[in-house]
């Protein structure tokens, strides 16, 4: 497999925002980091053999950056330095579905929101209690996938995740 790769956003104190990305693939991964709440003066780019960060300085409370890489790969990131909320993701053992980290790292219970925006219409809720983490094993259709991931306690917090599990064969969007 040529690449595959994965990212998450988490604050990392203060007013800064870390940004992690990673690829388990053979070549580089090229990221493009996009920053539409203002939060850099212009896009930022990374080639990625295996693993790479970045910290962003926020100019305010919140964000909300996009950060995109090859065969449909996307990653939305919004929410505020105070967000308790974390999601990575990961291809599942099997290569066809996509597991899912929720994590809460405040002191009360999350109500995360999984909605499917393509390949699927399907929605799920997840409790995620203070201190704890919760993974879901999410569907994908031929490998593809893309959904958002909300928190009803904290209406700023969003993450989208879009792209293809890649697996080395053939495969078609639908």
């Amino acid at each position: 497999m040529a690449y595959q790769p994965e990212a998450s956003a988490t604050p990392g104190g203060g007013r800064r925002l870390r940004i992690e990305m990673s690829n388990g693939g053979e070549a580089s991964v090229h990221f493009a980091l996009y920053p539409y709440g203002g939060e850099l003066a212009k896009p930022r780019h990374f080639d990625v053999a295996r693993k790479a960060q970045d910290e962003i300085a926020l100019r305010g409370d919140g964000y909300d950056l996009v950060l995109i890489g090859p065969n449909g790969f996307r990653r939305e990131f919004a929410g505020s330095v105070n967000d308790t909320a974390q999601v990575a993701s990961a291809p599942g053992p099997d290569r066809k579905n996509l597991g899912i980290t929720l994590r809460n790292t405040g002191d009360r219970t999350l109500t995360f929101t999984l909605t499917a925006l393509a390949y699927g219409g399907r929605t799920r809720q997840v409790t995620v209690p203070a201190g704890q983490r919760r993974t879901v094993h999410w569907h994908t259709r031929q490998g593809w996938y893309d959904v958002e991931v909300r928190v009803a306690e904290d209406a700023s917090f969003r993450r989208r995740l879009m792209g293809h599990i890649e697996n080395g064969k053939a495969s078609v969007t639908g």
